[in-house]
Formats: structure tokens, sequence, C-alpha cells
């Protein structure tokens, strides 16, 4: 195992992405008159990337401001369900995408927790006929993810500036800005906030600071070389599902559930491992203690 980590669930109550320039005098003559808009978006995580590919994609000009000198996208594996890959195929993503080793899921088992029965396997056909699973469902890498985005909004002429921590918001005014911890002041017809549970976009909309709601879970996360997948095989054969088939697999149980899935390639398989949260109030994410994670799950399965 390379690196397990305990992360806390929340969600964050308000907008995913708040909007503001609709009192823009300047929004409502673009409107008016038919010209185009230009958008500022604050957050360059996978939320924000696809907004500015679909605005340029539209010939808008768009400014993606990143407060992180750096682009890293959090979490190692991250699910790819249909209503993500219709939006990544309108933007004609999915080859890059695999091409960034996002994997196929063929088939989908569910286990129950202590006897590891399979309780339900999912292949599926949908109404056009088509595998339900193997083309609609994928696993991938987020830092992949967000470099497949990265890539196509600046091919597409989206300005992605870095170390732009925006510190003030303007939206009432007849040209709506947000300031930078720099003084520098960037104006759009219209601003979107993509900045995360914490957004100040959407404090500035509210008119109040909301805190993010706990879901009372928390997550182990880890991933796992193939090849120490490709060890246990002789003790569990089962597992040459996930390993030949790209099959992803859950357990359930009482208050928690399990997923194991191959990411990059199938050469990395990411395991998430979801019970009730015990992090103190103010602690989202620690390394995680292996011995208490199996103390959690010592009636479970054994694979």
């Amino acid at each position: 195992m390379t690196r397990a980590e305990g992360t806390k669930r929340v969600s964050a109550v308000g907008f995913r992405f708040a909007f503001s320039g609709a009192c823009s005098l300047n929004f409502l003559q673009a409107c008016i008159n038919g010209s185009t808009l230009s958008v500022v978006i604050v957050g360059a995580g996978l939320g924000g990337l696809c907004c500015a590919i679909a605005c340029a994609r539209t010939d808008l000009p768009v400014v993606v401001l990143e407060k992180n000198a750096q682009l890293t996208e959090l979490g190692a594996g991250i699910s790819l369900p249909p209503n993500a890959i219709r939006v990544l195929d309108q933007f004609g993503l999915m080859p890059a995408m695999r091409a960034a080793g996002a994997v196929t899921a063929e088939r989908y088992r569910v286990f129950d927790y202590h006897t590891g029965d399979i309780l339900a396997t999912r292949p599926g056909m949908d109404k056009n006929g088509r595998k339900w699973m193997e083309e609609a469902f994928g696993h991938c890498q987020q830092v992949d993810y967000q470099r497949v985005l990265v890539t196509e909004a600046q091919r597409l002429g989206v300005d992605i500036r870095l170390e732009a921590e925006v510190r003030e918001i303007s939206c009432y005014e007849s040209d709506p800005f947000v300031q930078l911890a720099n003084g520098e002041k960037i104006s759009g017809d219209v601003i979107v906030g993509a900045d995360g549970i914490m957004s100040r976009i959407r404090t500035e909309i509210l008119g109040y600071v909301k805190q993010p709601q706990p879901t009372g879970d928390l997550a182990y996360r880890a991933t796992i070389p193939r090849t120490q997948v490709e060890k246990l095989l002789g003790s569990f054969p089962q597992l040459a599902g996930v390993l030949h088939a790209n099959e992803q697999w859950t357990w359930w149980g009482p208050n928690s559930h399990v997923m194991f899935y191959p990411i990059k390639n199938g050469q990395i398989f990411n395991m998430v491992l979801l019970c009730p949260d015990d992090l103190p109030e103010n602690v989202r994410r620690a390394d995680a203690d292996i011995d208490q994670m199996r103390g959690l799950f010592k009636d479970w399965d054994p694979l």
C-alpha cells in the first residue's frame, strides 16, 4: 500500500458554483445587444475547468483564477459516472482521458460485507443496447483528469492564472470584479465561483458565511500497485476479476462500505473505505492509523 489517509466528508450548503453578474449593467446590456460576455472563474478544480471549457467552446473569453502555485487535484481515484462521461463526450475528451489512463469498468459487483458472497452483478444494457458499465462508467486518477481538462482549456484559449488568490469580490456594481491578494482587479460580466466548500463567492452571494455540513462519514483512501494485488492471487483467485476484467467491487455493510477498482490503465488500484467519522471537528484530513482501520473492518470479508 503506497499511502493511506483518512478524509472527513462534508457537503457545502448553498451553491456548488455561485454565479454573479445578474445585477451588472454590463451583463444586461450585453444580453440585450447580443455582445460577448467576459467570464471570470474562481477556482481551477475539475468543476471550474469544465465550466471554463464549456464557456470557451461558445467563444466566450474566460479567465480562471487559482490561488495555488501548482494544479494539484486532491485525491487518488475518482469515478466517471454516466453524467460525467456525457459531458466529456460532448467536449470530445474521452479519447484523451483513456490515453491518460482512465479505465473502463466492464462489470460492477456488490458483495456481502461479512461472507463475501456476491449480492449483485451489473454489466447491464441501456435502452440503446449498449453495455451500461462498459461504455458509460469508468475510473481515473484525479490528477490525470485535471491535466486533460487544463490542456483542453488552454487549447481553447482560456487564461489560467496560478497564484491568483481572490481576496475581495464585488458582484453588485455596474462593473463586477474580483481583487487579488496582490491588489490587481479583474473585471468580468459574469463571475463564477468554483472555489470549493469554503467558497468566497458563495459567501458574497449569500451575504454570510455558510460553514460546510459534516456528513458524519469518514473515508479511508489508499492506492495499491498492481504488483501487490497480483501477489494475492494465490490466496484469493477471485482477484482475477479486477486484474483482468476491470471490475469495480463494492462491499456493503452496517454504516460502512468499501470500494475497490483499477485506475491508471489498471496499474494502480484505488480503495476507499467509508465509515463513521471520528476525526476532531477541526480536522479534515489525516494520515490513516492502519491498525485502527483494520479494527473497524475486522469482521468483514477477509479479502
